[in-house]
């Protein structure tokens, strides 16, 4: 997780973050047209190669043993991925088959939650330099606190000389 040092960049790096979930929301329609294309169909490298190719390489598939994934990266930031349809191996009609219909309503699980993430992550970008201040100010109150207290009563109680927050 990174930490930015003043809160106009962590405001940027939320709305970016924000912006990358209504981008990858927006990629759903054309993975669920492929899933359709591909429905029951043994898996294989053409549900990647077809995905890549109807989104200017933007979307990723994996198969595992545990599960079949299609995610994509936000632009130009490979550090996490934003899955848009999951599977897990159980599911998966004799065990290679595309279950088309189990993915597509795992599209629009992925739709709402990265809808609604977006939603709360805009929705509270102005309050967090009032939390982050107050989260300050609170660390700042207890390490007073906890140093009025001596040295040897701090040891015997593993009380802190200075508390952490990154």
């Amino acid at each position: 997780m990174r930490y930015y040092s003043n809160i106009e960049e962590a405001h940027k790096a939320a709305r970016n973050r924000a912006e990358e979930y209504r981008t990858a929301t927006n990629l759903i329609p054309i993975v669920i047209k492929i899933l359709k294309d591909f429905d029951n169909k043994v898996y294989n490298c053409r549900l990647e190669k077809a995905l890549k190719e109807a989104t200017n390489n933007r979307v990723y598939c994996d198969r595992s043993q545990y599960s079949l994934q299609i995610y994509t990266y936000p632009e130009g930031n490979y550090s996490h991925h934003i899955t848009l349809a999951s599977v897990k191996a159980e599911d998966l009609p004799e065990g290679k088959r595309i279950p088309a219909d189990k993915l597509i309503e795992s599209t629009r699980s992925y739709r709402e939650k990265y809808l609604s993430l977006a939603y709360d992550i805009e929705s509270k970008i102005d309050q967090m330099a009032q939390v982050t201040a107050y989260i300050e100010e609170t660390k700042n109150k207890l390490e007073a606190f906890c140093r009025s207290f001596n040295t040897d009563l701090r040891d015997i109680y593993n009380i802190p000389y200075c508390i952490r927050t990154n």
